[in-house]
C-alpha cells in the first residue's frame, strides 16, 4: 500500500513526465499493432523520397540511383528529376534521411538476422521507420518540458503537452503518418529552443556548437526554416544585449560555418549529379511572396489551420500574454511565428497537398506552446475563465479525435473540402454517398502560375 501511495504521489508531483513516457509507450503500442494489420505501405509518396538516400548509400552504393532504371521493384520507390546522364536527383533534401538513420539501421539489422529481404524496403524497415517518430516525439516533449519548466508548473506543462498531442493534428502525424517530417521537426525545434536558453545562460563553445548543429539540421530538413536563427538572435533583447553579442561574436560567427558544414553533403550531392552547387529540385513549384494566402491558410474549408485545429488559437492568444517571466520570448516568438506564416501562405500550394489540416504549423508548436502555457498561467487565478480554458481544450480534443477518424476513414477529404462538404460530414461517422458532388479539387496548374 505504501509503495502504491508513493507511486501515486510521484505521478501527482510529476504529471508532465508521466504524460510524456505514458504517451510514448501507448503510441509505440498503437504503431506496433497497426503495423501488423495495415495493408498499405509506410514507405510511399513523400516519405519514400526522403528515405531513398539511405538504401542508395548503404545498400546499393549508388547515390545516382541508376539501379532503379527499368527495375519494376523500384518503380514506386525511386523517382525525381532525371539528369541527361540518367541520374535521379531527389526532390527533397537529405535532412530527413539523417533523421531516419537510426530507424534504418535497426531495420537493416532486423532484416539481416531475420528472414526478410535486406533490401531497404521490407517489413522490418517499415516497422522501425514507424517507431522512430515516436521516439522523436518523446524527446521533443522532454526538451519542451525543460524549456517550459523554467517558467511554469508541472501541471501547466502537462496540460500544454496534452493539448499539443491530443487536440491537434500532431496526433495523426505521430501515429498514422509519423514518418512525415513534422514530428521530427517538433523534436528539433524543441531542442533548438532549449539550446537557445542554454547558450544565453552558459555561452560556452560547446553550447554554441550544439546550437549550430541542431540549427543546421533543421535547415537541412526544411530549408525555409533558415529563419529559425532569428530565435537565438532576438532572444532576451535587453539594454545589455549588444555587449553580450560583442563578447560572444567569435561563437556567433561559428554558427554559419557549422550550418554550412551540416548542409555540405547536400551541396556536394547536387554538384556531383547536376554540376551546380545549388539545384532547385522543385522545378516549377515556388513562392508568390506578393500574394500570401493567409486567410485561406487559416480559415478555408479546404485546409484552414484554425478550422481543423481550433485549439491553437490558445497558442496565438498566449503570445499576447507573456509576462515578466517569459518576456525574453516575446520578440523571437512573434517574429518566428509571423515570418513563418508569411512563408507558409506564399507557397504556391498553400494547402500543402494531401494532409490532415495544416501540417506545416506543427513545426511551430514548440514556440506556440510557450504562449499556450503562458495563457494558462495568466488566467489560472480566474476560476471561471480557467474552467472555460480547460473545457475548450476538452471539446477540441474530442473534435480532433473524431476528425482524425474521419480523415483516416476517407470521410474528410485530403485536399478538396468545401463549406458544403464540411457541413455534410460534420459529426458524421460514415461518408455521405453524394459527398463527391460537394468536393472541389484544387487546380494545380493554375496554382503553380499564381492563380490560387
Amino acid at each position: 500500500m505504501t509503495l502504491l501511495r508513493r507511486g501515486w504521489n510521484w505521478i501527482w508531483a510529476n504529471p508532465a513526465k508521466t504524460f510524456i513516457f505514458g504517451t510514448g509507450l501507448f503510441f509505440i503500442f498503437l504503431v506496433s499493432v497497426s503495423q501488423q494489420v495495415r495493408d498499405d505501405k509506410v514507405l510511399k509518396e513523400d516519405v519514400v523520397q526522403y528515405y531513398a538516400y539511405l538504401p542508395a548509400t548503404f545498400i546499393y552504393n549508388d547515390l545516382t540511383m541508376y539501379y532503379a532504371h527499368g527495375n519494376e521493384f523500384f518503380s514506386d520507390k525511386v523517382w525525381g528529376h532525371v539528369t541527361v546522364e540518367g541520374a535521379f536527383v531527389q526532390k527533397y533534401t537529405m535532412g530527413m534521411a539523417l533523421m531516419y538513420l537510426p530507424s534504418f539501421a535497426m531495420g537493416h539489422l532486423s532484416a539481416s538476422i531475420g528472414e526478410a529481404p535486406a533490401d531497404g524496403y521490407s517489413a522490418p524497415y517499415e516497422f522501425w521507420i514507424q517507431i522512430g517518430p515516436i521516439i522523436y516525439l518523446v524527446l521533443g516533449m522532454w526538451f519542451l518540458r525543460k524549456v517550459l519548466r523554467r517558467y511554469f508548473t508541472e501541471w501547466t506543462i502537462a496540460i500544454t503537452l496534452f493539448t499539443l498531442i491530443f487536440a491537434t493534428n500532431l496526433l495523426y502525424y505521430s501515429v498514422a503518418a509519423g514518418p512525415m517530417p513534422h514530428t521530427h521537426l517538433f523534436f528539433l525545434m524543441s531542442l533548438f529552443l532549449f539550446l537557445t536558453i542554454r547558450f544565453h545562460e552558459y555561452p560556452k563553445w560547446s553550447n554554441a556548437l550544439w546550437l549550430g548543429l541542431v540549427g543546421g539540421l533543421i535547415v537541412l530538413v526544411r530549408p525555409n526554416h533558415l529563419i529559425v536563427w532569428m530565435v537565438p538572435v532576438l532572444y532576451d533583447l535587453s539594454k545589455g544585449k549588444l555587449g553580450f553579442w560583442k563578447k560572444q561574436l567569435p561563437k556567433v560567427l561559428l554558427w554559419p560555418v557549422i550550418v554550412l558544414v551540416v548542409v555540405s553533403p547536400q551541396l556536394f550531392y547536387w554538384k556531383t549529379l547536376t554540376g551546380d552547387w545549388i539545384f532547385y529540385s522543385y522545378v516549377e513549384e515556388g513562392f508568390f511572396f506578393d500574394d500570401p494566402k493567409i486567410g485561406a491558410l487559416w480559415f478555408s474549408f479546404r485546409k484552414g489551420w484554425l478550422l481543423y485545429t481550433p485549439v491553437m488559437v490558445l497558442g496565438i492568444i498566449g503570445l499576447f500574454s507573456f509576462g515578466s517571466h517569459t518576456q525574453k520570448w516575446r520578440i523571437p516568438a512573434w517574429a518566428f511565428f509571423l515570418t513563418s506564416t508569411y512563408i507558409f501562405a506564399s507557397w504556391w500550394a498553400w494547402w500543402y497537398g494531401g494532409s490532415f489540416g495544416q501540417r506545416v504549423y506543427i513545426d511551430l508548436f514548440p514556440i506556440l506552446a510557450i504562449g499556450m502555457a503562458s495563457l494558462r498561467h495568466t488566467i489560472f487565478p480566474i476560476k471561471w475563465l480557467h474552467r472555460a480554458f480547460i473545457g475548450f481544450i476538452l471539446l477540441c480534443t474530442l473534435l480532433n479525435g473524431f476528425q482524425t477518424f474521419q480523415y483516416v476513414s476517407g470521410t474528410l477529404h485530403y485536399n478538396s473540402m468545401t463549406a458544403e462538404a464540411y457541413q455534410k460530414i460534420f459529426l458524421q461517422k460514415t461518408r455521405p454517398a453524394d459527398l463527391d458532388d460537394f468536393l472541389e479539387a484544387p487546380d494545380v496548374e493554375k496554382a503553380m502560375k499564381g492563380d490560387r
